[in-house]
């Protein structure tokens, strides 16, 4: 009997180690809290010309060396302060707190900006499908149009990573993808789509690890295609923390290659970027520090 007794022991265990290789993912922002958003993100770009001798003459005559290359460095940092749920809506205040900007062009720093007390916000709300909403942009000396365009870009960006309520376990995954038209000057509208794929990796210690992997398509009228292209993609991680719904970090790496094509010129870009995004939960009283 006392064997009996041992194997459903044993079993017992198989299945509460089974039952935790499974998370309920379901980000979002709860009520009545304040978070802290830190966003860093390094991008270099190296530019080319290449094309008809009158053209390369023109820019050597401007003192233009090739390649170009440009870095830029952001890192920025906001509070989004929750309140109390109100007739199923989750009202908001995203505060923009500081940025510290620097610009390289050819290696040698062209511009460094660093403020703090901003003094930009929005105020809005989230709807029970979390989907965030922008009623009002509050900043020094802005105007109507401005604000509804700040608006539309804090809508945009966070509404841009469409993420399932589901059940997950370790080797399922799941797709988020976003379209974004972009009228290029001298050539014309593309459509440029970006295909994430997250892959449920590990769940351990309360927070479940992602990996992503990035696919970047464009497409447009064949015209349009013989004078513009683009390949790349990329990859990246994702900690989910269950217990808050939170995406503690994201952290992204793009390498890609355009080609433009017009009358004898073709210019060239190389592109990478990384992005870190952390978001912690803080107390009122940390504020202060």
């Amino acid at each position: 009997m006392k064997y009996f007794y041992l194997l459903c022991f044993c079993l017992s265990l198989s299945f509460a180690a089974f039952a935790q290789e499974k998370i309920q993912f379901n980000p979002h922002y709860s009520a009545n809290t304040i978070y802290e958003i830190n966003s860093y993100t390094n991008e270099s770009k190296v530019i080319d010309f290449k094309g008809d001798v009158s053209y390369m003459i023109a820019m050597k005559r401007k003192g233009i060396k090739l390649p170009i290359k440009i870095k830029n460095i952001d890192k920025d940092t906001y509070y989004l302060f929750t309140q109390p749920i109100k007739k199923n809506k989750t009202p908001f205040v995203f505060s923009y707190e500081k940025f510290d900007k620097e610009n390289y062009l050819n290696d040698s720093l062209e511009q460094k900006t660093k403020a703090s007390d901003v003094g930009l916000s929005a105020l809005g709300y989230f709807e029970e499908n979390k989907q965030m909403k922008v009623t009002k942009v509050v900043g020094t000396s802005l105007s109507n149009k401005v604000q509804k365009a700040v608006a539309k870009v804090i809508e945009d960006l966070a509404n841009q990573a469409k993420y399932p309520n589901k059940e997950m376990g370790i080797g399922e995954s799941f797709d988020v993808e976003n379209s974004l038209p972009i009228n290029i000057e001298g050539i014309g509208s593309v459509l440029l789509t970006v295909q994430v794929t997250y892959l449920l990796t590990d769940i351990k210690e309360g927070k479940a690890y992602f990996t992503e992997k990035i696919q970047i398509a464009i497409d447009g009228k064949q015209d349009i295609r013989e004078k513009f292209s683009f390949e790349g993609g990329g990859q990246g991680l994702m900690i989910y923390d269950v217990a808050t719904h939170r995406i503690e970090k994201i952290e992204t790496t793009i390498q890609g290659d355009i080609r433009m094509d017009g009358p004898g010129l073709t210019v060239t870009i190389g592109l990478e970027e990384t992005t870190r995004v952390l978001t912690t939960i803080i107390k009122p009283e940390d504020m202060d520090e």
